[in-house]
C-alpha cells in the first residue's frame, strides 16, 4: 500500500473506518467486534477498488472452492463405489 497511489475517495473510506474505531467506548467485546468489522471493510474496499489483496489471498479461497466442489464429493463417489468410506479423504 505504500507504493500506491491512494484517492482522497480511500483515504477518507480508511480516515471514516478508523473514526468509527476510535468513537467505540466499550473496550470488551464490542471493541474487538468493531475492529474485526473495520479491518474487513477496508481490506475489501482496498481489494474493490485497488486491486490490492492480503498474500495467499487467492489461495485461500479456491482452496476452500476446491475442496466443497470437488474433494468431498469425489471422495464419498469413490467411497461409496468400493464399499470403503475411508477413501472420502482421496
Amino acid at each position: 500500500m505504500k507504493k500506491k497511489e491512494l484517492s482522497n475517495e480511500i483515504i477518507s473510506a480508511i480516515n471514516n473506518e478508523i473514526e468509527q474505531l476510535n468513537a467505540v467506548s466499550d473496550l470488551g467485546n464490542t471493541l474487538r467486534r468493531q475492529v474485526t468489522k473495520s479491518q474487513r471493510n477496508i481490506i475489501k474496499l482496498l481489494e474493490k477498488e485497488l486491486k490490492l489483496v492480503v498474500k495467499n489471498h487467492y489461495r485461500n479461497l479456491w482452496l476452500a472452492v476446491g475442496m466443497s466442489v470437488f474433494g468431498i464429493p469425489l471422495g464419498v463417489a469413490f467411497g461409496m463405489s468400493f464399499d470403503n468410506i475411508g477413501l472420502l479423504g482421496v
